[in-house]
C-alpha cells in the first residue's frame, strides 16, 4: 500500500478516538502503523507518530502497560532520529510524564518532567507556551507530593510564560482527545499534541 493512504487512516481513528469511538480508532491506527512501518521502516518519525496516538488511546482506555511501551518505542525513535535533545522528543516526553502522573508514579514522573522542561526551555525559550505546559505538569506533581512552595513557583512561572495569549489559570494538563496529526507530513506533526 501507498504510504499516503496511512495519513487519512490516522486522521480518521483521532476523529474517532476524539468522538469516543474507540474500538473504531484502535484498527485504524494499527492499519496506518502497519502501511508505515513497510514503507519506511519500524524507526521512521511517522511511525512515531502513529505510536503516540496509540498510546493516547492506550492511556485513554486505561491500559497504561501498553501505553507506556507505545510511548517509549515513539521517543527512541524520535531521539535516533531527530537527536534526544528535540522538542518534538520532548513533546512524546512530556506525555509519558503525564501517563506515569496521573497514575500517581510521581517518582518516575519527576525526572522525567525535568529533563522535558529542559529541553523545551532549551530548544523553545524559556517563554514559549509549551514550556508553561510543562512547568504546569512538573508544578502538579510537587504539589502531589506535598512540595506546597515549590509547586507555586512553578505555577507562577508558568503563568508568567503564558501572558500574551495563553489561557491563564487553568490547571489542565491536555484535553481527552489531542488535535489530530498526520504522520505522513513528518515528525513535526507530533508537535501538535504537546501537552496542552
Amino acid at each position: 500500500m501507498h504510504p499516503e493512504l496511512a495519513n487519512p487512516l490516522n486522521n480518521l481513528a483521532e476523529l474517532y478516538r476524539g468522538q469516543g469511538r474507540y474500538e473504531e480508532a484502535a484498527p485504524l491506527y494499527e492499519r496506518a502503523l502497519a502501511i508505515l512501518e513497510q514503507a519506511f521502516g519500524p524507526d521512521h518519525p511517522d511511525v512515531a507518530a502513529v505510536l503516540t496516538n496509540l498510546a493516547a488511546l492506550d492511556e485513554t482506555l486505561g491500559r497504561y502497560a501498553s501505553a507506556a511501551g507505545r510511548y517509549e518505542r515513539a521517543l527512541a525513535i524520535l531521539k535516533q532520529a531527530l537527536g534526544p535533545d528535540h522538542p518534538i522528543a520532548a513533546s512524546v516526553l512530556n506525555n509519558l510524564d503525564e501517563l506515569h502522573r496521573v497514575q500517581g508514579n510521581f517518582a518516575a514522573a519527576e525526572p522525567l518532567y525535568d529533563c522535558a522542561l529542559a529541553i523545551r526551555a532549551k530548544a523553545l525559550g524559556p517563554r514559549h507556551p509549551d514550556v508553561a505546559i510543562t512547568l504546569n505538569n512538573l508544578a502538579m506533581v510537587y504539589e502531589a507530593r506535598g512540595r506546597l512552595a515549590a509547586a507555586a513557583a512553578l505555577y507562577e512561572r508558568g503563568a508568567g510564560d503564558r501572558r500574551g495569549g495563553a489561557r491563564p489559570g487553568t490547571r489542565h494538563h491536555r484535553p481527552a482527545a489531542p488535535e489530530p496529526r498526520a504522520p505522513a507530513a513528518g515528525a513535526e506533526a507530533l508537535t501538535r499534541r504537546s501537552g496542552r
